[in-house]
């Protein structure tokens, strides 16, 4: 039994590697579009198009990939158009749908995106130590909130 479920597990995982290369050679010839790919009832979207989606939607980036649920599409390709950010969109058995206009802000978006996650990622870690600290020493939790004060 132990035996069956491994190899499921290696099979997920073989097939989670091959999404991901097929996207990073889509994204070769069309770095300036998210690419979105619905995946059952969600959309993900990988890399640096995930840090975009994350920074603009507040979505958790797992495993360098972003998913949301089908039901927000019209939310996030509303957003994207606003933002003049084009896209792909990668459908199950239907033809690709392309929004592509002659201006693109992706660049620009992706290194405030980026920054964005950076920052964040600091601030998580900070907040992890500090959380750490009290768990380890609870006296400490008066000299942290004094030195907070004093900011």
């Amino acid at each position: 039994m132990i035996y069956l479920l491994i190899a499921i597990l290696k099979k997920v995982g073989r097939e989670k590697n091959d999404i991901k290369r097929r996207i990073q050679k889509r994204k070769e010839n069309q770095q300036k579009k998210i690419i979105l790919l619905q995946s059952g009832s969600f959309y993900v979207t990988f890399f640096q198009d995930a840090e975009i989606l994350s920074y603009l939607f507040s979505y958790k980036i797992h495993d360098d990939k972003v998913g949301f649920p089908t039901k927000n599409l019209e939310k996030v390709l509303f957003e994207l158009q606003s933002k003049k950010l084009n896209y792909v969109i990668i459908r199950q058995n239907k033809k690709d749908i392309l929004y592509d206009e002659e201006e693109s802000n992706y660049f620009t978006l992706l290194k405030v995106a980026s920054s964005y996650s950076e920052e964040s990622l600091k601030i998580g870690n900070l907040l992890e130590e500090i959380q750490y600290i009290l768990e380890v020493n609870p006296r400490y939790y008066q000299k942290i909130k004094d030195f907070i004060d004093e900011l």
